[in-house]
């Protein structure tokens, strides 16, 4: 595994030009890592376990993340359990109201990061398009306009491949106008060029516009910023706010020795580009640090 990772780490390493400037990168990190740990760690802490009806399973005092060539790093003074199995169910009540939305944003803020590392994970410089499609009638039916989506990739697939398939690999953000009509930000990370006119035909069912990201500094950061404009709407509770393609990258993730090795193996080729220790009440202290390939604005491979 760790020798996979180190080989997406140097041959992701694309392009040209700066870094992003720390705080726009990770900006809201740690509050949003300190409310995923509040929701998915806190019984696998490592001094909440004993006696709980809890196997030993094994503690994570370090992961890092690998995301094209975009490198996370996160080190914890007391870490979180993991592999454990419980031994009863606890059934919980439905949130509702004022508890419900707050659910609901916690799910959007991790949401939001993992958006950012799955395009950072597949953006390929020079080839992959950001596409903002809209409907000219107010389709306001998440369902149905989905339905118009598929549709479309569909008719994309077969005007750039000439056949059948499901060859173009994208990511789809869903987003409301404020007329409360549906429309979608697409990344497709293999779409050669066409034109915008013949692209707006394809799609048949109102604007399009082809937005450009290779001067982009980071287009993870950049894409994910639209997620989110929807809390608190009712039309995608229980819903997806963005999916991918079949067969896309997904980040890979390494822990303890393993994510000591790496986070070495980095060094010559990345860049320490944002640091910040914050506390946590269920892992202690956490000490995080994003490094950025030395010639990479993103993640992502080079077209």
């Amino acid at each position: 595994m760790l020798d996979e990772v180190k080989a997406m780490t140097s041959l992701d390493v694309m392009g040209q030009g700066e870094g992003r400037s720390p705080g726009v990168t990770v900006g809201e990190e740690p509050s949003i890592f300190n409310l995923i740990i509040g929701t998915q760690w806190a019984k696998s802490s490592s001094e909440g376990v004993k006696g709980r009806g809890f196997n030993d399973g094994y503690i994570v005092r370090k992961r890092a993340i690998v995301s094209g060539d975009v490198v996370e790093v996160y080190q914890y003074s007391k870490g979180y359990r993991v592999g454990y199995q419980k031994r009863s169910v606890v059934s919980y009540e439905p949130l509702e109201g004022e508890q419900a939305m707050l659910s609901r944003e916690k799910s959007l803020k991790r949401a939001r990061i993992e958006l950012r590392r799955v395009i950072d994970a597949n953006y390929v410089r020079g080839r992959s398009k950001f596409v903002t499609l809209t409907f000219a009638d107010n389709v306001t039916d998440v369902g149905l306009a989905n339905d118009e989506f598929k549709k479309f990739m569909k008719r994309l697939n077969y005007r750039v491949f000439g056949r059948k398939c499901s060859d173009l690999e994208y990511t789809v953000v869903v987003e409301f106008q404020q007329r409360g009509a549906v429309h979608y930000h697409v990344v497709v990370y293999n779409l050669s060029y066409i034109e915008n006119k013949e692209l707006a035909n394809i799609w048949g069912e109102g604007f399009v516009k082809v937005n450009r990201i290779d001067d982009i500094d980071n287009v993870g950061a950049y894409v994910s910023a639209y997620l989110g404009k929807g809390v608190g709407e009712e039309r995608l509770f229980g819903k997806k706010v963005y999916r991918s393609s079949r067969g896309i990258n997904k980040p890979v993730q390494v822990i303890n020795e393993e994510a000591d090795e790496l986070e070495l193996g980095v060094w010559d080729s990345h860049k320490l580009i944002y640091k910040t220790t914050f506390d946590n009440e269920y892992v202690g202290w956490v000490d995080y640090k994003q490094y950025r390939g030395e010639l990479g604005t993103s993640g992502g491979r080079e077209g």
